[in-house]
């Protein structure tokens, strides 16, 4: 598979994968979705209303780019323009953002606050992947524990959190570095995708 120009990781093609069984129907906020939105990446694209939230960090820097709807960092808080959305979408995807943030928990309630009661938020999340640009704009890795308690601690519940698996050995890469990881776990895992509902 091919996204633009570059060929995607194993991580973005089992991204792509997951995306592709999602049908994306109701008022919808893409947060981020300047440098690459749903369109042609889901099963089904039938939105009443598509909005992008973005903070334009990447602006210029994708060749894709398309103007935000509300310029806003999800991670604002007490933000008018986040205020304005309250419990008025069906579906937030929050996809390839989340190692961007410095305040995700901020940003997971803030998503919450902006959910329908029952609407389904989307994110995306990188365990293990090297620093990349925008430079100096990457900040966080998650483990799916801690993904879990974001999504509880801002109230939602029925939280499905699947793994991105590595293609390669990084077990015996962690083991060959003498990295003592918990028995019993998949030390394969690279990140995640999660759904959860309101």
């Amino acid at each position: 598979q091919r996204i633009g120009d570059i060929m995607s990781s194993t991580s973005r093609e089992q991204l792509e994968r997951w995306l592709s069984n999602i049908d994306v129907i109701g008022r919808i906020l893409d947060i981020g979705g300047s440098a690459n939105g749903l369109k042609n990446r889901v099963k089904s694209f039938n939105p009443k209303k598509y909005l992008i939230m973005d903070n334009n960090a990447e602006k210029g820097w994708h060749e894709k780019w398309q103007e935000p709807d509300i310029k806003e960092s999800i991670e604002s808080f007490g933000s008018p323009k986040i205020a304005k959305y309250k419990n008025y979408f069906n579906q937030i995807y929050m996809i390839e953002v989340s190692e961007y943030l410095i305040n995700p928990l901020i940003a997971i309630t803030n998503v919450y606050f902006m959910l329908k009661k029952g609407g389904k938020f989307y994110s995306s999340y990188h365990m293990c992947y090297p620093k990349h640009n925008p430079e100096s704009k990457d900040f966080l890795r998650y483990t799916d524990w801690g993904i879990k308690k974001l999504h509880e601690i801002a109230g939602f519940k029925d939280i499905k959190i699947t793994p991105r698996m590595a293609e390669n050995d990084l077990a015996g890469f962690y083991s060959a570095e003498r990295m003592r990881g918990i028995k019993g776990i998949d030390h394969n895992v690279i990140g995640y995708m999660c759904e959860a509902i309101k």
